[in-house]
């Protein structure tokens, strides 16, 4: 072996090696926002595009070399999304299709390299990359301006007066089903709209609310506004913040009787902060928050409006 190509190896197998230490990295995903969850599922296109680019310097020329590249890529990602699971993480499709681009654009640059002299086909391996990207970038985008949108309207949570808001709510998933359906409605009397949920009758069925990690801590109360158009309906309010909520007793969970007609939730912020047994809820970094039934029932109610709110502190007595 020439001294060219020991050192095409071990330049190789160093980016090798920095590549799968980064992609097996346990990470502290709940500590992330969505934004930079996204952020991060973008990365896979860089690591994958270097980590091919390192196996087709490994691998010797031959006519079917390509279908090698091929072959062992593939293999790579089906081993890395499926051994990531040991480190904390877990099976990602949209992880997949990006280190898919990853590798084609890999594959594309080392192809232009090759036919660097004709004009053109840089001009494609440039289209291709720049398309793969932007279709990439479609997720960390919208995450975007979900994070601008909550910001810019703090501290109401949700009013549901813009269909954006929409956005922020999701079916609480009982397996692979949704548990609930949601919509959109506006009274035509008042113009003010509300989200109306119908849950499938299944036990913890409700929907829940993407805090995206807002700092709840400056505020004094949770207020959220139910309307129960029917029978008396029970329903629990959980709030996650970043840390591990998977049991009952890490988390805030509290359960309201409600009777039909307008009802308000009203809890502070610091019995929230207290709910988990061994330890403060961290209120600087909210999550989610969880509305649901406990009833093995259909149950319907409206959500009108969910916010903080902060106590104005008293003004002195006149004269001082």
């Amino acid at each position: 072996m020439s001294r060219r190509e020991r050192r095409r190896v071990l330049v190789s197998l160093l980016l090798g090696a920095a590549v799968g230490a980064l992609l097996f990295s346990p990470l502290p995903f709940a500590s992330y926002s969505p934004l930079t969850k996204a952020l991060l599922d973008v990365g896979h296109i860089p690591l994958f595009c270097l980590l091919t680019a390192a196996i087709a310097l490994l691998l010797p020329k031959k006519r079917n070399k390509l279908r090698d590249v091929v072959a062992v890529v593939v293999l790579l990602i089906l081993f890395t999304e499926l051994a990531q699971q040991l480190t904390g993480r877990s099976l990602s499709l949209v992880d997949m299709i990006n280190d898919l681009y990853g590798a084609i654009i890999a594959l594309l640059g080392l192809w232009a390299w090759d036919r660097r002299r004709d004009a053109f086909v840089p001009s494609i391996f440039v289209f291709c990359s720049v398309l793969l990207i932007g279709v990439s970038l479609q997720k960390p985008l919208y995450e975007f301006r979900i994070e601008r949108w909550r910001e810019a309207r703090m501290p109401t949570l949700s009013d549901f007066e813009d269909e954006r808001d929409m956005a922020l709510w999701s079916p609480l998933m009982i397996g692979s089903s949704r548990s609930a359906q949601i919509e959109r409605l506006q009274d035509e009397f008042s113009s003010s709209s509300m989200m109306r949920v119908v849950t499938n009758g299944a036990r913890w069925a409700g929907v829940e609310y993407d805090a995206g990690l807002m700092d709840w801590d400056e505020y004094d109360f949770l207020l959220i506004s139910v309307v129960n158009p029917d029978d008396t309906v029970r329903l629990t309010v959980r709030v996650d913040d970043d840390g591990e909520t998977t049991d009952y007793a890490q988390r805030f969970n509290k359960t309201f009787t409600l009777p039909p007609g307008i009802e308000a939730i009203l809890i502070p912020i610091e019995e929230i902060r207290e709910g988990p047994k061994d330890r403060d809820l961290n209120t600087k970094k909210i999550k989610r928050l969880l509305i649901f039934s406990s009833e093995h029932q259909k149950q319907v109610f409206l959500i009108d409006r969910v916010s903080l709110f902060k106590l104005q502190p008293s003004e002195p007595p006149a004269g001082r």
